[in-house]
């Protein structure tokens, strides 16, 4: 059989190609809004069975709804719920996984009853030694959670915030509203001014000048990845690192109107005769 002119038989397919991914995606999308709708199904069936006190039929709906299409507040509704029947783990669990999906308010309750903030004493030599003969740590414990966090050596208790719980958003380095240190640049020179202590090793051997900075100001205005940019030694970067972390919550940067995460970089000034300027 003669072939026409320009036509092959493997055109054939080219021209089906278009039309089977078509079918595919209607079928994928037909296939998950089936799913979205057997899940909001449950989900409305676990709200039902919650405002009757049937507890454990609604964690029962709840959990078939996440099983087809997790949500927010499916996360949120089964957290409450396991905290009303005792089951603190399961509560905390359920608000981390909300709050890593963007859910602020299951962060917010995430910090306020799932973490805890100690004083340690007696600090081991092995510690005492990286943070340069620090006296004391607080150390941040998460419920149901098996490691500590090393939060960082301050002589007052810092705030419990949400380590690692933003790291999945991403990072913003020029945004439509910068973070601000409450009460502007005025009251965060004077807040450094009052907790910078002078190394001594830095006045022994006369060591002054400019520590590069870098840090996150998370969504909820706490400080977090705090790291030397550009140090000039003599323990001076370390205390850098140590004050900065003892800033207290910012107000955070917004971009469409939505707080969120920013890198902000500063220069640290280390001058003997004036002890340390922020600028």
């Amino acid at each position: 059989m003669r072939e026409k002119a320009g036509y092959s038989p493997d055109d054939n397919a080219f021209f089906m190609k278009p039309f089977v991914f078509l079918l595919l995606f209607l079928m994928t999308s037909a296939f998950c809004s089936a799913q979205y709708e057997a899940a909001t199904k449950h989900y409305e069936k676990g709200n039902d069975y919650s405002r009757a006190g049937n507890y454990a039929k609604a964690i029962e709906e709840y959990s078939l709804s996440m099983k087809l299409f997790p949500m927010n507040d499916t996360y949120f509704n089964r957290a409450l719920i396991y905290r009303k029947t005792g089951d603190s783990c399961g509560f905390c669990k359920d608000l981390k996984h909300a709050a890593e999906r963007n859910d602020w308010e299951a962060a917010k309750l995430f910090d306020s009853q799932c973490q805890q903030i100690l004083k340690l004493q007696n600090v081991p030599d092995s510690l005492r030694t990286k943070e340069l003969g620090s006296s004391g740590f607080w150390i941040m414990r998460r419920l149901c959670e098996p490691d500590s966090i090393l939060a960082g050596d301050a002589e007052r208790k810092p705030e419990i915030h949400s380590y690692g719980i933003y790291d999945s958003l991403p990072v913003f380095t020029v945004v439509e509203q910068m973070p601000e240190f409450p009460g502007g640049d005025q009251a965060r020179n004077k807040f450094l001014a009052e907790n910078i202590r002078y190394p001594q090793q830095a006045l022994e051997s006369s060591i002054q000048g400019t520590t590069y900075v870098s840090f996150i100001v998370e969504p909820d205005g706490n400080i977090s990845h705090v790291l030397i940019l550009k140090g000039i030694g003599g323990g001076c970067d370390e205390e850098a690192i140590r004050v900065i972390r003892m800033l207290p919550r910012w107000i955070p940067g917004r971009q469409n109107g939505k707080a969120v995460r920013v890198q902000y970089n500063m220069p640290v000034y280390f001058k003997i005769t004036s002890w340390s300027i922020f600028k």
